[in-house]
């Protein structure tokens, strides 16, 4: 019996050390993990802009330039802007109060570009203004006279000329935009009511389709046929068809994590499509699932969860939280941004072997971003031709352009 209790003690003992070391080995791995830090190049954005934070409006311009919209908490005009990396040398190209032709008005002002910024085959880039003032839905059904709309803007980067396409609807700001240039259209969302707006290049007339997606709505996506992908606020698919002219809401919606079942405020914040744009990603607000969307599998397409975008033992972070920027690469790799908790941290999900990894925290030499106050906080994310990916973040005081190529994250 000794023998049996003491073989017994020492299988215990062994058993129990082997599953200290594997718990101390684990914290040490997830620590090494979290600790990771991805060297950036980082610059501040134009001090004139007073750009206090930014939101979605980040491209590649024709000539290799960044183009990106500043968003102002101040009464002055949004401005767009651009970025040339080899010389580091920005440009203020165009100021939105005085496109729009409001330049002294006493109205709320066209203080934010905060839709995505896209361009067209000519070279000229398509944006929609927005006002700072109003954040809430019930602000604008107080007063909606304070506000006179958000203009839809393009700039033409050949003649360096902007030119105002006039007001969407009334008193309603343009919180996204996507070009479906194939069918001659541009789709809005609208802010704060969720309204669904095309509009004709060709003829100039916009279209309101109706406030389908609620409050607050986000942002949308084009496929090649010129469909239209969007969300409602409860993360319901909604799909645009330009052939038919018909706008729907349909069965499928972003997935829930675990045993959830409120899908209020579970709709995605930014989209990113697939080199071949047959699958759609996002990350669900309150979920924090990563997602991907299949359209063309079935009616009505597929939706299915990727796993958690952070907060787990592969992407360290918080799970529900926000996240704003999303691109995808060169590599043909997913990435995306933290925005709150999770600011400063970059990640990324490989649609070939379906596995997500974290790339580290940004830092600006040694100095970790986002640790210690608001900064990291990431608005937009946008990959260009040669591979490099820039973040713009902010902390509410400045924002700031952060670049680097994912071939020399180690």
């Amino acid at each position: 019996m000794k023998r049996i209790c003491v073989s017994s003690f020492l299988t215990a003992f062994v058993n129990l050390f082997a599953g200290l070391a594997l718990l101390f080995g684990a914290s040490a791995a997830t620590a090494q993990v979290e600790n990771k830090l991805l060297p950036v190049q980082r610059i501040a954005w134009p001090e004139e802009t007073r750009c206090l934070e930014m939101f979605s409006a980040m491209s590649e311009g024709p000539d290799g330039r960044v183009y990106a919209g500043t968003c102002n908490g101040v009464k002055i005009g949004a401005k767009l802007i651009a970025l040339d990396l080899k010389t580091r040398k920005q440009e203020v190209l165009a100021d939105m109060q005085e496109v729009c032709g409001e330049a002294g008005a006493k109205t709320f002002p066209q203080s934010k570009i905060h839709s995505q910024i896209c361009f067209d085959r000519n070279g000229a880039a398509w944006l929609g203004t927005h006002s700072y003032d109003w954040n809430t839905l019930d602000e604008f059904q107080k007063s909606p006279n304070d506000y006179t709309g958000g203009h839809l803007v393009t700039y033409d980067t050949r003649t360096k000329r902007a030119t105002d396409l006039g007001i969407l609807v009334p008193h309603l700001s343009i919180m996204s935009l996507a070009l479906a240039e194939g069918v001659g259209k541009v789709y809005c969302v609208l802010h704060p009511t969720g309204q669904f707006v095309v509009y004709d290049i060709k003829t100039k007339k916009a279209t309101d389709k109706g406030a389908i997606l609620g409050y607050p709505s986000r942002t949308i996506a084009t496929l090649k046929d010129g469909r239209g992908i969007t969300f409602t606020l409860n993360g319901d698919v909604v799909r645009y068809s330009p052939q038919a002219d018909k706008l729907e809401k349909l069965s499928v919606a972003v997935p829930l994590f675990g045993s959830e079942t409120d899908r209020t405020h579970n709709n995605p914040f930014a989209l990113t499509l697939s080199a071949d744009e047959r699958r759609l990603y996002g990350i669900g607000w309150t979920s924090g699932l990563l997602f991907e969307y299949l359209p063309d599998d079935g009616p009505q397409g597929s939706i299915r969860s990727l796993g958690v975008a952070f907060g787990d033992d592969t992407v360290p972070g918080v799970r529900k939280d926000l996240c704003i920027a999303m691109a995808t690469g060169k590599d043909g790799r997913i990435y995306y941004a933290g925005y709150g908790e999770n600011r400063g941290r970059i990640a990324c999900y490989d649609p070939n072997t379906g596995q997500r990894s974290y790339l580290g925290r940004m830092a600006d030499g040694s100095n970790a971003i986002g640790l210690k106050d608001g900064r990291g906080t990431a608005g937009a994310m946008c990959a260009l031709k040669d591979g490099t990916l820039v973040v713009a973040d902010f902390d509410q005081k400045q924002t700031w352009f952060n670049w680097f190529d994912p071939k020399d994250v180690k």
